[in-house]
């Protein structure tokens, strides 16, 4: 016989799980606004915790492969919860399954870290339309996926303020960066209220995505995307990939129309500051 936490009686405000099964733990939920369940859990686990958490404001999971449970599986329904992490360890299916039964209309904030490329973009896509919710911030690491589903979403999502897109290996690179800076210039719906993006990863510096950004502002429009704030880390191996002076120029350009940039390349342990030493090796070339 399993041995049971029975402890009816206390309700706590944050409740960290790791490796208890759910059907085991007895504890009242009402005062719960904060979970973190550890890599043990499969999705349906996942979806539970999400039922009896009805006062989660905060929640961080990392679902595993396998849903067999005897929990219901009817839609869930959480309208308090606006931050939710996902550290992903299962399948397509299972991260499917989940996003098909979870409606969070509350959220502006999602991490999701898929490095083991499990996460169906349309999947993802349905949840945000269904939950109907003003997603603020989005945070996805090691997504490898094609131009199209990536472009595809971010397009459905009018109230994104910030984007975080982080992955070492970049197994959609070229394809989705090219897409991701044309749409910048070519759509003006295409996150209209971005206000920060990140880029980290395994790619060239992205001379495209500022000439794109560029480009925003020489055309004459009635509103400008209130992009605010840039950060750039290259994670390449070998040489730094200096900045040439047309996309410094470029980059001052912006920097007048008081968007801020941090733009930085690491190799190994080493992390430059690329703006810097870029501007410092054209002073130099200059003065001999």
């Amino acid at each position: 016989m399993p041995v049971r936490l029975f402890i009816p009686n206390t309700a706590p405000k944050n409740i960290e799980l790791f490796g208890l099964p759910l059907d085991v733990l007895s504890v009242q939920w009402r005062n719960t606004t904060c979970v973190s369940a550890g890599a043990s859990y499969n999705v349906n686990d996942c979806i539970e915790i999400l039922r009896r958490g009805k006062h989660l404001t905060e929640c961080s999971i990392a679902p595993m492969t396998g849903r067999f449970t005897a929990f219901p599986l009817d839609m869930c329904m959480n309208s308090h919860i606006t931050r939710l992490k996902i550290v992903s360890y299962c399948g397509q299916e299972d991260m499917a399954f989940f996003f098909d039964h979870v409606t969070c209309p509350a959220l502006h904030t999602l991490y999701l870290d898929s490095s083991l490329d499990n996460v169906q973009m349309r999947s993802l896509k349905s949840f945000l339309q269904r939950s109907s919710c003003e997603l603020q911030v989005l945070g996805l690491s090691g997504a490898r996926k094609t131009s199209g589903e990536f472009i595809e979403l971010a397009m459905s999502l009018h109230t994104l303020s910030e984007l975080e897109l982080d992955a070492p290996d970049f197994g959609m690179i070229p394809g989705m960066l090219q897409s991701f800076y044309r749409s910048f210039f070519d759509h003006d719906s295409f996150l209209p209220c971005l206000q920060r993006l990140s880029l980290v990863g395994n790619f060239d510096f992205p001379e495209q995505l500022i000439l794109a950004l560029v480009a925003h502002f020489k055309v004459d429009k009635s509103t400008y995307r209130p992009l605010e704030s840039v950060v750039i880390v290259c994670q390449q191996e070998g040489p730094i990939p200096y900045i040439s002076q047309s996309t410094l120029d470029q980059i001052r350009f912006l920097q007048q129309k008081n968007m801020k940039f941090k733009i930085e390349h690491l190799s190994g342990n080493r992390l430059n500051d690329l703006l810097q030493v870029s501007l410092e090796k054209i002073n130099s070339e200059e003065r001999t």
